[in-house]
């Protein structure tokens, strides 16, 4: 069977079915990890690399959640395509597609080759540029140096305190290169020069 290309795919089209991998798969409970669930949000990729954000709405999701799962192939059909959000995208395009009760799930052995991840990297030193921007989400590549412990913060929207945890990210590179400098022109720690 001649599968869609995820990149063909139109607002318009009502009847097409794809075959795509499920690379990334997240559920979004709103502010509150503990609310209730709004929708469950998938990357799909087609086998030539052609990528979309994927939604299964609050109602569905007892329906289609348990059957999709990350990693996995399937041949999908009688879904919905419409525009694409103008918050939070995951992946860069015009459209998205929405999961309803008609959608056709099956699980399929196409053999690909599908991508395994799909990221966008934004380049750690462009991070700052982003702060506050709520039109998509970042992904960047870098190297856990600190995880504080957990503190409870109250915040002026929520009528509970909620639990947060501080992370300390740095770039790979940068932290890639002074593992590998020699000793004596390593950067030293300001704390020491103390001592």
């Amino acid at each position: 069977m001649a599968y869609s290309q995820l990149s063909s795919l139109t607002p318009r089209d009502r009847l097409k079915t794809i075959c795509v991998h499920v690379s990334r798969k997240w559920e979004l409970r709103g502010i509150d990890d503990d609310g209730p669930l709004q929708h469950i949000d998938l990357i799909l990729a087609d086998d030539k690399g052609n990528v979309m954000y994927a939604e299964i709405p609050a109602a569905e999701a007892e329906r289609h959640g348990p059957v999709v799962k990350a990693g996995n192939c399937y041949v999908l059909g009688r879904f919905r395509d419409c525009n694409a959000k103008d918050f939070y995208r995951s992946v860069p395009g015009p459209y998205m597609l929405e999961l309803t009760c008609h959608t056709r799930i099956s699980p399929s052995d196409h053999p690909g080759p599908f991508p395994e991840y799909v990221y966008y990297l934004t380049p750690f030193e462009n991070v700052r540029d982003y702060i506050g921007d709520r039109k998509k989400f970042h992904d960047v590549l870098g190297v856990l140096v600190e995880v504080a412990e957990p503190e409870w913060v109250h915040f002026c929207n929520q009528p509970k305190p909620k639990l947060r945890r501080n992370i300390l990210i740095k770039d790979q590179r940068v932290a890639t290169q002074a593992d590998t400098l020699p000793q004596e022109i390593k950067p030293r720690d300001p704390q020491k020069n103390r001592e």
